[in-house]
């Protein structure tokens, strides 16, 4: 934290405070903890570990259980943490904040990371995760660790650690992770980005802004570090050049990019490619750029109502942002961000449904509700179910071809796949396999999380379940916020109301389907209620 807190963003004068180097002892006494699964393979590797710096010190570090510890508690010591997402709860935070990526999926099989996570809680203590997605690649990243102990005058310690091997099925589903970008590609990635700027791409540049940062902490190679400096650099130019393009300054919808832009900075802001001088100023330029995305926002606030994409978009944006200058830089304005946010998502946490009548837009909106609730945190969400009954619409519309039902502003007859990141999501929380199944029986398998493929989406691993609680009849019920929302009291009884019917004569593609919809109103909405929206038979 700095002495003197910035009430705006033009008062930062001084990048934040990097802790590089990570003290595991310092004169004698622990200055970090491990944090492991209950599992004798954990175990063993946490053990090698404490041994390691025991032979080196002759400190003993403390060791505790992942359910011993508070995740959103900061800690006193920097941590040692084993495992990822699915084996080790403690993390489950810090991956919804996007500093922790290993789950099932990533870093794959026969790969590892073991990353240095810097001062997550902006307390000044990091973690270094000792990850893979079995127990394999654990032990590898755990290797790697014991080869990096380092001493000082003051005991031992760990230097910047950023070393990732990917698995083979890693590298086939999101092939960009095996570029090393070279000064050649690096300029390929410029000269794109100034075609973009040129023809008034959606977004701007904000999209391969996210992505090269993102890119960096996946892969650990600092060529996506200098892409991003460029980027951001170039973003900042044409902005102050006052070139007119369509949709503002930053370009159309530039801020329905901040939640991915905000946490890649995050993430490669300690890259050795950055100055502080550097960092100053691109913490600086995002804090404009913040500032101009905040009345996109702010409409959110005016009421109660259940929540649309476009403002969820640059709401949880602003949740990231707040986090990141509050706990960073103490800012005041970052205050105002976050109840921007919480005034945003809050009423759309006590339901299910957003106000898009849209099998496509509705999950955007849904995404970013639920993983606010994993990031701010406002946990209910998950406990009273309503991520759960949310799914539950995507498994009734979901036809036995498995693709998903065109109602509403949608067009593509066979989904978006937009909904798949919430089924991963729920069997992950819920430890459903009935969505699990939904996911890999999906015909539209595109995954909207950070634009590199399944990477971030929960993969748990959770076995498939056949749901055959959906062969019949299965009523949708009218979620109550969504009827107040859109004036359905002036219309009918809540009780009478429905959202959507389908009846299934089995789970395979030749059985019967056929979805009726209840609803001729919200956002993206089609004039179709008391239609049949999709019939499959053979």
């Amino acid at each position: 934290m700095h002495d003197t807190a910035p009430h705006t963003w033009r008062d930062i004068a001084q990048a934040k405070p990097l802790y590089l180097e990570t003290p595991l002892t310092r004169e004698g006494v622990p200055w970090a903890g491990i944090v492991t699964p209950n599992t004798p393979a954990y175990r063993a590797q946490a053990a090698k570990i404490v041994q390691a710096v025991q032979d080196r010190d002759g400190v003993i570090l403390p060791l505790y259980l992942d359910s011993e510890l508070d995740p959103w508690d900061p800690p006193d010591l920097n941590l040692i943490a084993l495992g990822n997402l699915v084996d080790n709860p403690f993390l489950a935070p810090l991956y919804a904040q996007h500093y922790v990526a290993a789950d099932r999926f990533y870093p794959g099989k026969g790969g590892h990371v073991l990353r240095t996570v810097h001062d997550p809680w902006g307390a000044g203590v990091n973690l270094i995760l000792v990850g893979g997605s079995d127990a394999q690649g654990v032990a590898q990243a755990a290797d790697l660790l014991v080869s990096a102990l380092a001493r000082d005058d003051e005991g031992v310690l760990l230097p910047p650690l950023l070393e990732v091997a990917l698995g083979p099925e890693v590298l086939a589903q999101v092939p960009d992770l095996a570029l090393d970008p070279d000064e050649a590609l690096i300029e390929r990635e410029m000269a794109e980005a100034r075609h973009m700027l040129e023809i008034s791409a959606h977004g701007g540049i904000t999209e391969p802004l996210g992505r090269a940062g993102f890119l960096y902490y996946l892969t650990g190679k600092a060529g996506w570090a200098e892409v991003f400096k460029r980027l951001a650099y170039l973003m900042y130019e044409d902005f102050q050049s006052g070139r007119e393009q369509y949709g503002g300054p930053w370009g159309m919808d530039a801020d329905f990019r901040l939640h991915k832009m905000m946490p890649a900075w995050d993430l490669v802001e300690e890259a050795p490619v950055f100055t502080d001088q550097d960092r100053l100023n691109i913490t600086r330029i995002y804090a404009q750029f913040i500032v101009d995305a905040i009345p996109h926002a702010e409409a959110a606030v005016r009421d109660r109502k259940v929540r649309h994409n476009h403002t969820t978009f640059a709401a949880l944006g602003l949740l990231y942002a707040g986090q990141y200058f509050s706990k960073y830089y103490d800012l005041e304005e970052a205050n105002d961000w976050l109840y921007i946010a919480d005034e945003c998502f809050i009423p759309q946490a006590q339901g299910w449904r957003p106000v898009e009548d849209s099998n496509g837009y509705q999950w955007i909106t849904l995404y970013h509700m639920a993983k606010y609730a994993l990031a701010r945190p406002y946990m209910e969400y998950f406990r009273e179910g309503h991520l759960g009954e949310g799914v539950d619409l995507a498994l009734a519309s979901m036809d036995n071809l498995g693709y998903q039902a065109s109602y509403g502003d949608t067009r593509d007859p066979f989904g978006w796949g937009s909904e798949w990141p919430l089924l991963t999501m729920a069997a992950w929380y819920y430890h459903d396999g009935r969505y699990q199944w939904m996911a890999e029986r999906s015909g539209a398998k595109a995954p909207r999380v950070i634009g590199l493929g399944p990477i971030s989406a929960h993969n748990s691993g959770t076995a498939p379940v056949e749901p055959r609680d959906a062969i019949g009849l299965t009523k949708v019920p009218m979620d109550r916020r969504f009827f107040l929302s859109t004036g359905g009291p002036d219309l009918l009884p809540l009780e009478e109301a429905f959202d959507k019917l389908a009846l299934r004569g089995g789970l395979t593609p030749d059985s019967e389907y056929l979805l009726l919809d209840g609803i001729s109103t919200g956002g993206h909405k089609h004039y179709d209620g008391n239609s049949i929206i999709r019939l499959t038979a053979l």
